[in-house]
């Protein structure tokens, strides 16, 4: 780490280090945390292979994920089942006004009142 850090998407410094992994040296820009300095110590996440990776979720992070996808799946499920409902309300109000204007029109009247 020689050179500055600079400010990763992660909100964590990014800084250019090198590490070896089975005798292999590896080099690389990685999350360093806020306020490393040159020639600090930092663990990193390596693949099979080596190669740097960003840590894998937490458990909380995962619990997080899933709880925020229940909600949505619950909303997004309240809110079609209200518009099913909604749509049927509809449709049976419209059902029931046109066989209100076939019973009028079989008595020979318009809807509505008489006004004389």
């Amino acid at each position: 780490m020689g050179e500055p850090p600079t400010r990763g998407p992660t909100g964590q410094d990014q800084v250019r280090a090198r590490w070896v992994v089975d005798g292999a040296e590896h080099t690389g820009i990685v999350d360093s945390g806020v306020g490393a300095r040159a020639g600090q110590t930092v663990t990193v996440w390596v693949d099979e292979d080596g190669n740097y990776m960003q840590a894998p979720n937490t458990g909380t992070d995962n619990a997080i994920g899933a709880l925020g996808a229940a909600l949505g799946f619950l909303v997004l499920g309240t809110v079609g089942c209200g518009l099913l409902l909604i749509g049927f309300h509809w449709l049976l109000d419209k059902r029931h006004r046109a066989q209100w204007q076939r019973e009028w029109q079989s008595l020979g009247h318009t809807p509505g009142w008489s006004i004389s």
